[in-house]
């Protein structure tokens, strides 16, 4: 009797007709997700994505293979992005190849990619400091 409703259940192994379904949990992380949300101070949020981005910005500046920064905005929730625009020809090597190289090394670094020649680094999801492990990494990778 209990394996028959354990199937008609919502985590069941076979949940019969109950995909679409959601339970009490989820109705409740759903509201507090969304108070959260409209709770929070958007300005000092996008205010601390400019502390972390200058952290980085500073650690490339000067770096021969880094043409420039630019804080750019985007239409997702997290509202700003930063590229940092190669010089490949001087650099030897592509976004793609630094993303690469990011990824294989310690600690491993996700940043995405523009084209061939720009970075784009998010940090909406960083704890406080990260922005710096970030930084060194980057610098390290691009100072040839």
């Amino acid at each position: 009797m209990i394996e028959s409703v354990t199937a008609h259940g919502f985590i069941g192994p076979r949940p019969f007709g109950r995909g679409m379904k959601i339970d009490r949990q989820e109705i409740i992380g759903l509201v507090t997700a969304l108070e959260a949300w409209l709770d929070t101070d958007h300005e000092e949020r996008l205010m601390r994505y400019g502390v972390r981005f200058s952290a980085i910005e500073r650690a490339v500046q000067g770096v021969s293979g880094v043409k420039g920064t630019k804080v750019v905005p985007n239409n997702s929730y997290y509202g700003l992005l930063l590229h940092v625009v190669l010089d490949t020809g001087e650099l030897g090597k592509t976004a793609s190849d630094v993303l690469d190289e990011l990824l294989d090394g310690t600690p491993r670094i996700r940043l995405d990619a523009e084209g061939d020649d720009t970075l784009t680094v998010n940090v909406h999801t960083l704890n406080e400091g990260e922005e710096h492990v970030i930084a060194d990494r980057l610098r390290d990778t691009l100072d040839v």
